[in-house]
């Protein structure tokens, strides 16, 4: 019976010192810190230049009023997306059409009086018809030369004023109806539309106001985007058209941007000695807000099936390594680097697991739990 109570004990304590065994080697695995870690890969290396990015409109757009006048009419309000031929504003025209009409009641009249004839026209017949009685006479003998030349010489005065009375009377009407296409011309100009697609970015006519001539209605952006790189003069060489890039904007986080250049511009900028290439980026364009800022790693050249890590691995040199818990130092050698990772020579070998964060908390023989960070990709 004393046997059995022995052996019961020693069951008892037994359990007892494997939950406590248990329960330690649980807070001592806790009691490691924790760390992300991301697997030596392989894949394209790339040698990428690194430069910086700004987006701006494509154009700024100054609307100006042809005319000036009171703002009778308006529609403007800053970050209001237009078209081309929208209404902006509109100024008053309540005296231009006044004189319009009044224009228009003169160009009638004097189109009338026209088309009814002249009085010199009737005067003209009776004098035609005089000297055809004079030119009868005169072969009769029985009028004198004189009498024929005056009434020959009265038809050709008349007839010079019909002429000159026939060119004042239509340079009347052209003048008329210039004036009148002025006038409209001006009436049309009265009333200001967006010359472009694009958006409002400052609004300076409303309602009320009295602009002059010129005055400045609306500044638009196009809705058009320009990305712009700039490299620096060690890097620039190798750049060329149709090179890939990935671009990360620093309003949007990490996220990485495939793209590529568009364009290389042949002299650098005179205030920083960079050069400019132009970047198409695959992204919504409504996100290309001119200002927005951010870096880009253009690609030039490539190592197929290359060991790869994340750039942020790497300091002076050398990575640290999970192995089995615990943390080691390693010296690497690099090859190519672009924006966020590095190629791998010597020192690693794949599938191995190196530490992306707080390097400066661990050190070489640190016990560590390691936990797996999903790396990304850029957008294609």
């Amino acid at each position: 019976m004393s046997q059995r109570k022995g052996f019961s004990t020693f069951i008892k304590v037994l359990v007892v010192v494997l939950i406590a065994a248990g329960v330690a080697y649980v807070l001592w695995q806790r009691a490691r810190p924790l760390v992300k870690v991301v697997p030596v890969t392989r894949e394209d290396a790339a040698n990428a230049v690194p430069g910086s990015v700004t987006v701006s409109a494509e154009r700024v757009i100054v609307v100006r009023s042809a005319v000036g006048g009171l703002v009778a009419e308006g529609e403007l309000e800053i970050g209001q997306m237009v078209k081309k031929g929208d209404f902006l504003i509109k100024l008053d025209t309540s005296d231009l059409e006044l004189e319009i009409q009044a224009n228009e009641n003169s160009l009638k009249t004097a189109r009338d009086r026209r088309a009814v004839g002249s009085l010199i026209e009737l005067e003209l017949e009776n004098a035609r018809v005089e000297l055809g009685n004079v030119e009868r006479a005169s072969k009769e003998g029985t009028v004198s030369k004189q009498a024929l030349d005056r009434a020959t010489s009265n038809v050709r005065g008349i007839e010079r004023r019909l002429a000159i009375e026939k060119v004042e009377t239509d340079a009347a009407i052209a003048a008329l109806e210039n004036s009148l296409e002025v006038r409209k011309l001006r009436l049309a100009r009265m009333t200001v539309k967006s010359p472009a697609d694009g958006q409002v970015s400052e609004a300076m006519a409303f309602p009320g106001d009295i602009i002059g001539n010129e005055s400045v209605v609306a500044t638009l952006i196009s809705n058009e985007r320009l990305v712009d790189a700039k490299i620096s003069e060690e890097n620039f060489a190798g750049i060329k058209v149709g090179n890939k890039a990935s671009i990360r904007f620093l309003g949007y986080g990490p996220q990485l941007y495939g793209g590529h250049v568009t364009k290389v511009l042949p002299t650098a900028d005179p205030a920083t000695q960079r050069y400019i290439v132009h970047l198409s980026v695959h992204i919504d364009p409504s996100k290309l807000v001119p200002g927005l800022t951010g870096d880009v790693s253009i690609v030039i050249d490539t190592h197929p099936n290359a060991l790869v890590i994340p750039r942020r691995a790497l300091f002076g040199g050398k990575v640290y390594v999970a192995n089995e818990g615990t943390v080691e130092l390693r010296t690497v050698k690099t090859g190519f680097t672009d924006l966020n990772t590095v190629e791998i020579l010597e020192g690693l070998k794949e599938g191995e697991l190196v530490l992306v964060e707080q390097l400066d908390l661990v050190r070489a023989g640190d016990k560590v739990r390691p936990q797996l960070e999903t790396r990304g990709t850029p957008v294609p």
